[in-house]
């Protein structure tokens, strides 16, 4: 992909060559919680028909934004409502049907609180996992890459807010991958 294609939070241009060529496009997101005991775990669902499992991601919708695509599939997927963090990468893939696509994928806190909805009938299944579980559980090796990367990287750490007590708990999942822009596997 040229440098121009996107901008620093990973975002597609408009008009960049990737968004106007009819790659299909999507995105998702690396979901994340706090557990006072068991430290950092990660959102992983099982697809019924592919009978996989993968990080949540979905098409985007015309006019939809990566961002805004990848927090509504992530709400349909899980049921989750997040806060969307920092761009992680853009993976290249093919479909079932062997068409190129991508997938754009962000750091997303899950929030506590009332589920944003019920989650789509094509999943049926939601674990929350350590990163080195995660690892274990996911069925496609471009999945394992990337977070293999995250954790090669130190991104899956975490740093509190500046106006936090001190208490260690953390709040924002750092996810600055070496390479400006995010990883691109």
């Amino acid at each position: 992909m040229e440098q121009s294609d996107q901008g620093a939070d990973g975002q597609l241009r408009a008009g960049s060559r990737l968004a106007a060529s009819g790659v299909i496009r999507a995105a998702g997101g690396i979901v994340w919680r706090w557990d006072e005991h068991a430290g950092l775990k990660l959102a992983l669902v099982h697809r019924v028909v592919q009978d996989d499992w993968v990080f949540p991601k979905g098409k985007l919708k015309a006019g939809e934004t990566e961002q805004d695509a990848a927090l509504r599939e992530v709400a349909e997927e899980t049921g989750l409502r997040c806060r969307i963090g920092d761009f992680v990468a853009r993976v290249y893939v093919r479909d079932r049907r062997r068409r190129l696509k991508t997938v754009s994928y962000w750091t997303m806190r899950a929030l506590p609180g009332a589920p944003a909805a019920d989650p789509k009938a094509e999943v049926d299944g939601l674990r929350w996992l350590s990163p080195e579980a995660a690892l274990a559980q996911l069925t496609h090796g471009r999945d394992q890459r990337l977070l293999r990367n995250l954790i090669r990287a130190g991104a899956l750490r975490f740093r509190a807010h500046a106006g936090d007590s001190g208490s260690g708990t953390p709040s924002t999942l750092v996810d600055r991958p070496p390479a400006a822009g995010g990883l691109e596997l």
